[in-house]
């Protein structure tokens, strides 16, 4: 009797958006055929190459970085010490076709990839391990078609007499750059116009202070966090954190909502970022930090507290669980959620006449509403090693993610709700 395999139960969702319509310009690149390997690691390495994804109406822009000299075959690379290059690929959002290359510009293995209000893109470097530069960050301003349109040069922070990264947050707009410069005296902010890296404001967070850290911001507000003391172990932080808001030049005032700060930003951009955002100006959205089941765990909210209209999460395979991140179109009509199907026994395949065991990734799935609808506007799938995302403000909306080695645009209309056909 040949072995017997036991299967994991498998999710099985269309491809296609709640609200499908004929005539979408749905299109994927394989990025391998740009000497981008997005898929499994190297055996004799032990990373993967970090990639970024931002979209605007016109252009899809890919950013990668490798090694600039990896080490021979067999040698594992040291990748958080070393320098690194970061090429940049720009695609034609309709249509898929390559308009532009830029780079290879010099980075550490950390680096973000933003699109602005305008249609532009901001490339964040930070060089720290190159022997040819100073440590420090660069910011690019660069044009749809790639050109360099304006750079900064930025000093980097210094922590227990170290250089060491600054602060750095976008809009959900992509209007407005937060840089945050830690000195001895205190923390160094400056607001810049993101498509002009012009200063708007400039303030410090005095040393010892005890305001709130800054985890996200809007054009007019920023939204920032307190570690909740545990009572009974003293010197430890708490699983939970007070949330503020405040605008730009005023105080912080407590937000009385369960949001989840656990995760703002970690080690790049990638699909790790924070688990909140600015929908528009004062209106949040984020998770519920309180979550048991998955019907109301994303909250919307105006930042004075008042809780939006509940939004519907339909019913999902079972074992699929809210996992993030929170992704927020530039123009603030859409916003994305991404969730995870993890079967039964996690997808343990399990060959009963060797005892051979394999593990399967779990399946990202991503809905999407519109910011005046409770109900969501489209359900994408994913696949299993998705690697990075956008959500473009177009009209019709259009989700870029790299998923493997592709490079996957999805445009998807939204249908006419009852109200507005009156």
């Amino acid at each position: 009797m040949s072995g017997l395999a036991i299967l994991s139960l498998a999710i099985s969702l269309a491809v296609t958006p709640l609200s499908a319509t004929a005539g979408q310009k749905n299109w994927s690149v394989d990025l391998g055929r740009y000497n981008l390997n997005a898929g499994h690691e190297n055996a004799s390495r032990n990373h993967k190459p970090t990639i970024l994804v931002a979209a605007t109406n016109g252009a899809v822009a890919v950013a990668w970085g490798t090694l600039a000299h990896p080490a021979e075959p067999g040698v594992p690379d040291n990748w958080w010490s070393k320098p690194w290059e970061v090429n940049l690929l720009l695609f034609d959002a309709n249509n898929g076709k390559l308009k532009a290359k830029s780079g290879p510009w010099s980075s550490d293995f950390s680096f973000e990839l933003y699109p602005t209000a305008k249609g532009n893109f901001l490339l964040f470097l930070r060089h720290f391990h190159d022997a040819k530069q100073n440590p420090g960050e660069t910011l690019y301003l660069l044009s749809s078609s790639g050109k360099e349109l304006k750079k900064l040069d930025l000093l980097p922070s210094i922590r227990g007499s170290k250089p060491s990264w600054n602060e750095f947050l976008v809009s959900s707009s992509g209007g407005t750059v937060l840089l945050g410069q830690i000195l001895e005296d205190g923390v160094h902010y400056r607001l810049l116009e993101s498509d002009t890296l012009e200063t708007k404001l400039e303030w410090t967070r005095e040393a010892g202070s005890d305001s709130p850290g800054i985890v996200a911001l809007s054009d007019k507000e920023l939204l920032g966090f307190h570690n909740v003391k545990n009572q009974e172990k003293p010197g430890l932080a708490g699983s939970e954190r007070d949330v503020y808001v405040r605008s730009f030049d005023g105080p912080w005032r407590p937000l009385h909502a369960t949001l989840d700060v656990s995760s703002h930003g970690g080690l790049g951009q990638g699909l790790h970022p924070t688990q909140l955002a600015f929908l528009s100006d004062s209106v949040i959205v984020g998770v519920n930090a309180k979550r048991k089941e998955l019907e109301g765990s994303i909250l919307v909210l105006q930042s004075d507290g008042t809780v939006l209209s509940p939004l519907v999460i339909p019913k999902l395979p079972d074992h699929t669980n809210l996992t993030g991140p929170v992704a927020v179109s530039t123009g603030g009509r859409y916003f994305a959620v991404g969730f995870q199907h993890q079967p039964w026994m996690s997808h343990l395949l399990v060959d009963v006449m060797t005892m051979d065991i394999t593990f399967w990734n779990d399946d990202s799935l991503f809905l999407i509403w519109e910011a005046s609808n409770p109900e969501p506007v489209a359900r994408i799938p994913m696949g299993t090693d998705v690697r990075a995302l956008s959500l473009a403000p177009d009209d019709p909306p259009t989700l870029a993610f790299v998923s493997g080695s592709s490079l996957k645009v999805v445009h998807f209309q939204v249908k006419t709700s009852a109200r507005d056909a009156h």
